[in-house]
């Protein structure tokens, strides 16, 4: 499949199932953590551009891992994408 993308002889939503539309009775956030109490089943958080501060209590929680590209001080690449 990699060579029929990379052709663009198939839409990568063709292959892709967005997990929000699987899961059903989920709430999905996208923020920072700021604190994780277990034994309360609370987790405190930053959401959004102003950082505002939420909680949540939780069930079951699963924490994803984000990342930042490292342009080795190359400040011509960051913009440009090549």
């Amino acid at each position: 499949m990699l060579h029929e993308m990379a052709a663009g002889d198939l839409y990568p939503g063709d292959i892709v199932n967005p997990p929000r539309r699987a899961l059903h009775h989920v709430k999905v956030v996208e923020a920072e953590v700021r604190s994780i109490d277990v034994s309360a089943r609370r987790i405190r958080c930053a959401h959004g551009s102003a950082g505002f501060e939420v909680e949540f209590e939780f069930d079951h929680l699963l924490l994803a891992l984000g990342s930042e590209t490292n342009f080795f001080d190359l400040n011509s690449l960051g913009g440009s994408g090549r």
